[in-house]
């Protein structure tokens, strides 16, 4: 089957606003994504050429593919499984995960590399105006948003809603560039270089301080069930930030933003094994 550009081998997944598929092009094979919608194509190669851009030569922890853009298509050399492995096969209760010990180093160098190399003058200028259009409202008004569902199916009372918002509150203001979905299954390792790859910046943003690492947490205990390992990565990455005095009320924001969107989801889904869990991570702001 081909179109205007690809001659295309294998469709990953099509919906009402996206397709992804294998394609050839030139004699190469390609990861091809088009989006619906054209404003996402073009946040997507933004925030991908940004990463690809500005890790080039620095300790970035991980590597990042350079995309290329044809009309609504972006796409990317196709990564083959019989060159590259990647650290999850997905995001679901007993997938594969590799332990942590074996991404550790790059996982943290990039949180590194975010937090202290990155600068707002650095983001490229569609991030920059997405910024100063929504503000610190823009949190808080999703904040209240997932709050009306949680009183009302009796998630969070009250008094933890207004506590939880009030932590956001606080510290809405503290931002850093974060890639929004730092999650296993979006990361893959050269069998021959070891290198890893970090797929997947669609959502990219100058964003709360500790998104990334709240999402990281939340997500393999929400929807992978891997409770033991969010708990291990939570404590070592507590002690990487251990000189950061205001590291633990950073987290607590960030997980109070993430949690609050992410347990009427879950509820949504009917994933309950692990919803007590998420609560609980998500008023503590950790493990505690």
């Amino acid at each position: 089957m081909k179109n205007k550009y690809f001659d295309v081998k294998k469709i990953i997944s099509k919906n009402l606003r996206s397709s992804k598929f294998i394609g050839e092009k030139d004699g190469q094979e390609y990861f091809v994504k088009r989006y619906e919608d054209e404003e996402k194509t073009k946040r997507e190669y933004e925030n991908q050429k940004f990463l690809y851009e500005i890790s080039k030569g620095k300790n970035s922890g991980f590597s990042f593919l350079q995309p290329k853009k044809i009309d609504s298509f972006i796409y990317y050399p196709a990564l083959s499984v019989e060159d590259n492995e990647w650290l999850a096969d997905g995001n679901l209760p007993g997938s594969h995960f590799n332990d942590l010990d074996s991404y550790q180093e790059e996982l943290f160098s990039f949180f590194r590399f975010c937090h202290e190399d990155i600068e707002f003058a650095d983001i490229p200028d569609s991030m920059k105006q997405r910024y100063q259009d929504k503000g610190d409202e823009h949190y808080l008004e999703n904040c209240d948003e997932s709050a009306e569902y949680l009183q009302s199916k009796d998630l969070l009372s009250k008094s933890e809603i207004e506590k939880l918002r009030d932590v956001l509150e606080k510290n809405v203001d503290k931002r850093a560039f974060q890639h929004h979905d730092v999650v296993p299954w979006h990361m893959v390792k050269g069998i021959d270089s070891g290198e890893i790859t970090l797929i997947d910046p669609e959502w990219s943003d100058w964003s709360l301080w500790a998104y990334d690492i709240a999402y990281f947490i939340l997500q393999i205990v929400g929807y992978a069930e891997r409770v033991d390992d969010a708990k291990n990565f939570y404590n070592k990455i507590a002690g990487e930030y251990k000189d950061k005095e205001d590291f633990d009320e950073l987290l607590h924001c960030a997980l109070a933003y993430r949690g609050s969107r992410l347990i009427p989801e879950l509820h949504e889904q009917g994933k309950v094994s692990t919803l007590d869990k998420v609560i609980e991570i998500t008023k503590q702001g950790g493990f505690k």
